[in-house]
């Protein structure tokens, strides 16, 4: 997952910040997320999300167990 943060380079491009995601997601593309204050994990965000960090820019679909690629 990336994050794009709304600072900007001396380019003028958006900062993008990789965050891994917690276990178990499933996250599409548009999607609030949110970092889990526990694991520290990004994960998909509820209505009452107080730690909103971002939208989705790709889906992703995360097993029962963490992996590189996730």
């Amino acid at each position: 997952m990336q994050i794009v943060r709304s600072a900007k380079n001396a380019d003028n491009t958006p900062i993008i910040v990789h965050a891994k995601i917690d276990v178990s997601q499933t996250i599409a593309v548009g999607d609030l997320v949110q970092i889990d204050a526990t694991s520290r994990l990004g994960e998909a965000a509820v209505a009452a999300s107080t730690t909103i960090v971002g939208i989705a820019q790709e889906g992703i679909t995360t097993g029962a167990s963490e992996t590189d690629a996730e």
